[in-house]
């Protein structure tokens, strides 16, 4: 059952305070055979999320070894079945980062040539996957390109293509309603060439997505203007068409757009960390968050960084910047 799981969760959670010696191993047990029950189906949960946050504390628990090639998988597992949990995703690009510090492979499964043709090749052949309908392939052969680019193992990439491949990359986020990631990779391939419309409207869509309807609306005016007949794309007209719908509401009311921005947040991260909802609690919360990560406890840092992030991210902090 859900509880059971639940149960297991909670057991496995506190088993690593109880037991430093032997306690990870049975956490791991634990949560191992959790995963296990949801997805082979012994047990049902529609949202994913109960399963997201198993792939997330079994992530933590690899971190914590250093075992950061499982690390990155349960991240990533825990991303693709609930895009809000920001823990698994700041996990996740720490674990990245080492792998690559370490000189490990990502997506070992996945060969790419290691020069400029094979990076083209790797991008036609993720074209070929989205457009079969395997998301999950697509994104994992722009991965591996973009990964080989960043780490320097592939040079001379001209920036056309870097962009290009996090602008493709961001599409098929988009078809997994993975609208922050979209944003960065958008944000990535714009930065390689601020000329890619189309990273231009898919930031546009993903920020609308994401309620940053002011920077949304920017991106969509300068599409607009360099498409050669905008009121001729459905799409564009209508994204536009929403935005200006929700600007005018926002406008019209600053107060309900504040209450509308708390009564529509999501159901509380981690309730049991008390942050002060003022840019100053945000600051005191991450401060100590570094200090448990400094001391080692690495899964509490994580939830205190994960609730710091999701209050400014639900727009419940008042003037926060962009900063």
């Amino acid at each position: 059952t859900l509880e059971g799981v639940r149960r297991a969760q909670k057991k496995a959670q506190d088993l690593p305070v109880r037991e430093p010696e032997r306690g990870r191993e049975e956490a791991l047990r634990w949560l191992t055979k959790a995963i296990w029950a949801m997805e082979a189906k012994k047990v049902e949960d529609p949202s994913g999320k109960l399963l997201a946050s198993l792939y997330g504390d079994r992530a933590v628990l690899h971190a914590k070894t250093e075992e950061w090639s499982e690390a990155e998988w349960d991240c990533s597992e825990s991303v693709a079945l609930d895009a809000s949990c920001t823990a698994p995703k700041f996990l996740r690009e720490e674990a990245r980062a080492k792998l690559a510090a370490l000189g490990a492979d990502f997506h070992p499964d996945v060969e790419v040539e290691l020069s400029v043709p094979g990076i083209e090749k790797a991008k036609t052949k993720a074209s070929g996957f989205f457009a079969e309908g395997n998301v999950e392939l697509a994104v994992q052969w722009f991965s591996k390109a973009i990964w080989l680019v960043d780490t320097e193992q592939v040079s001379g990439v001209p920036s056309d293509l870097r962009s290009i491949l996090h602008s493709n990359r961001s599409f098929a986020h988009i078809k997994h309603g993975n609208w922050a990631d979209a944003e960065k990779d958008c944000d990535a391939a714009l930065a390689f060439n601020s000329g890619n419309t189309k990273a231009k409207y898919r930031r546009a869509l993903a920020r609308s997505n994401l309620d940053k309807n002011v920077e949304a609306m920017e991106d969509l005016r300068q599409v607009l203007q360099e498409l050669p007949d905008a009121q001729s794309n459905k799409e564009a007209m209508e994204l536009k068409q929403g935005l200006e719908e929700k600007l005018r509401k926002t406008q019209a009311s600053p107060q309900a757009v504040e209450a509308s921005a708390i009564q529509n947040a999501e159901e509380d991260v981690y309730p049991e960390i008390d942050v002060e909802r003022t840019l100053s609690g945000v600051e005191a919360a991450k401060d100590r968050g570094n200090k448990l990560f400094a001391s080692g406890s690495v899964e509490e840092a994580s939830r205190c960084f994960a609730k710091c992030i999701w209050l400014l991210d639900s727009g419940l902090i008042p003037d926060a910047g962009s900063g």
